[in-house]
């Protein structure tokens, strides 16, 4: 009670000096004619006028008694020993000039532990230890350490990428029991606090201790709400996905980017078991050649060489070995390789770093089914994504992030990437392989897609199908969909559509497209088991084309985010044969 007596005194008279020293101020700011300073007026004044004279002279005072002591000792021959009070003494001299030691948590208990003829602990001699990444700091690693300091200040993101843990489980509980004599129902409790040794971090014991809440859905301590790093954009899907809303983005969002801020390619190709991990040699050859092509461009708007603009992660090794090596035969430096290559690698390579485009590789091809290994450890996907600045793409296989993906992480990401302004149309097509080779011409602008959209309508004397992921209201109305579709029908032309409800984020928008489809005489089909992501178009049994062109999306008018188009046209015997296959591949997807 009297403790309690003592402390609220202190308070009150903490409180009747600031009253009394902001009533000076306002006093002050009233003789001056100033009615109103805003407090961060107030701080940058001080910054940049007292307080940075005051760290000059106090910076030249530590200096110079550095100095004094230095020549003191040399007088006096005072040689620096080993134990605990000459160390004290050692360090004391070198924070005049550098008051911060940087120090891993294998290496700190050596810096401050003693010897005169046996070891010791320099209890309490570090005035603030500081503790970056804290989530990926093991207890039974980091917890020793605090013995060495008076106060501590622990930073860092549970929901970030985890220690390396070596002890399992079983192990760890098992000593919990014997040493710490828990009992088993007690365990669970104890390792929930993340003081376990297979599971915990530092920053959860950090969290569970600190008396401070700042919101009650999230762990206790000083939540860093404010975000500066990540356009908004980007940002609002790590917000969305673990701290829920109570970022802050102060980035904003930028008015001329050469790329959007979520974008995706799609590219369908295979993956390959390679070991334990997985790599995919087409889809890492097509992000190879799209960084090589659009690496000139990227260079000049960002002032920069590519390997400071640009990033790449996936969640295999054996995925970001194959990655380098198709980088390299493209002409484009590897870190490791080369000091100032791109970094390409798992999300361990870019923890703590960042980049102004980060590519996302997920690896997994065409045939995989199931959960992803980046769904199983939602927390990858987070880090990933919070390491772009301007530009997160994922190229890949975009059924994995459909609204049926089994994890939460995946299908999010989903419904921020899957827009058509979001789509990367500038890549290579992954056409499968055939022998003997199939010929065919390329069409690569926004003139020749809609003309052989409009010519497909005009001339079909059996059926035309259409297959576009998006619908778009502007992109229908543009080229007189509607019109063209009754009039196929007047002559008994069958049309077809394939789309995915699941892909559009506008259902209202989207619903209004299919009535309009449906009543001008169209047949619309829906995706249902599987999303569908392919860009096709045929006429009869003559005219396949195949490609990245969204044909009833696709922006019509200049846009910052419309890119080269590039569509592969089958005609006359060669599209017979492979329109049955992919019109049977569409319908099993839409039953």
């Amino acid at each position: 009670v009297d403790q309690a007596a003592d402390n609220e005194e202190r308070a009150r008279m903490l409180v009747a000096d600031y009253d009394r020293r902001l009533g000076a101020f306002e006093q002050w700011c009233a003789g001056h004619g100033i009615d109103d300073v805003p407090l961060g007026k107030v701080w940058e004044t001080l910054d940049v006028n007292e307080r940075y004279q005051a760290f000059r002279l106090a910076w030249h005072y530590w200096e110079a008694s550095y100095l004094l002591e230095v020549e003191n000792n040399l007088r006096t021959n005072d040689e620096d020993k080993k134990s605990a009070r000459k160390l004290t003494t050692l360090y004391r001299r070198l924070a005049k000039l550098k008051p911060c030691f940087v120090s891993t948590f294998h290496m700190l208990p050596r810096r401050f532990t003693g010897w005169r003829g046996s070891n010791e602990l320099m209890r309490d001699v570090i005035d603030l230890l500081i503790v970056d990444e804290a989530g990926q700091a093991a207890p039974d690693v980091a917890a020793a350490s605090f013995i060495f300091a008076k106060r501590a200040l622990v930073v860092g993101d549970t929901n970030q990428i985890e220690p390396v843990w070596n002890i399992p489980e079983a192990l760890d509980r098992a000593n919990a029991m014997k040493f710490l004599q828990l009992e088993q129902d007690t365990y669970d409790g104890f390792a929930k606090a993340g003081r376990s040794a297979s599971g915990g971090t530092l920053m959860a014991m950090a969290q569970r201790a600190s008396r401070h809440t700042k919101f009650s859905d999230v762990a206790r301590g000083m939540f860093l709400s404010e975000h500066r790093r990540c356009v908004d954009d980007i940002i609002a899907y790590c917000n969305e996905l673990f701290y829920h809303g109570h970022l802050i983005p102060l980035r904003g969002r930028l008015e001329q980017a050469p790329l959007p801020p979520i974008g995706f390619a799609n590219i369908d190709a295979e993956d390959q078991q390679v070991g334990g991990s997985r790599a995919n040699e087409q889809e890492a050859e097509v992000i190879a050649t799209w960084i090589s092509e659009r690496r000139e461009e990227l260079q000049t708007h960002y002032g920069e060489c590519i390997s400071k603009v640009l990033g790449i992660v996936t969640p295999f090794t054996a995925h970001a070995r194959v990655l380098g090596k198709q980088l390299r035969q493209k002409g484009l430096s590897v870190a490791g390789h080369k000091d100032d290559g791109i970094t390409v690698g798992t999300v361990h390579a870019l923890q703590g770093a960042e980049r102004n485009i980060v590519i996302f590789s997920p690896a997994y091809g065409r045939g995989h089914v199931g959960g992803t290994f980046f769904g199983r450890q939602p927390k990858m996907l987070n880090v990933a994504v919070s390491r772009a600045r301007d530009s997160f793409l994922v190229f890949g296989n975009m059924r994995l992030f459909g609204r049926r993906a089994p994890d939460r992480a995946s299908s999010l990401l989903g419904e921020f990437l899957f827009k058509p302004e979001n789509e990367i149309t500038d890549v290579q097509p992954v056409i499968p392989l055939r022998s003997p080779p199939l010929e065919y011409r390329l069409i690569r602008d926004l003139d020749a897609h809609r003309s052989l959209l409009r010519g497909a309508l005009d001339e079909a004397t059996r059926r035309v199908t259409i297959v576009s992921p998006f619908l778009a209201e502007k992109a229908i109305a543009a080229d007189g969909i509607e019109a063209r579709v009754r009039s196929a029908a007047d002559r008994d032309v069958s049309v077809s559509v394939f789309t995915d409800p699941m892909q559009n984020s506008s259902s209202k928008q989207f619903r209004e497209c299919l009535d309009k489809l449906e009543q001008a005489g169209a047949t619309v089909f829906l995706a249902k088991s599987k999303g569908i992501h392919s860009k096709l178009l045929w006429r009869d049994d003559h005219l396949l084309a195949v490609g990245s062109f969204n044909w009833l999306s696709a922006k019509r008018e200049d846009h910052p985010f419309r890119r080269y188009e590039t569509s592969a046209v089958y005609e006359g015997e060669i599209a017979g044969p492979l329109i049955p296959e992919v019109e049977k591949d569409l319908k099993d997807l839409c039953t």
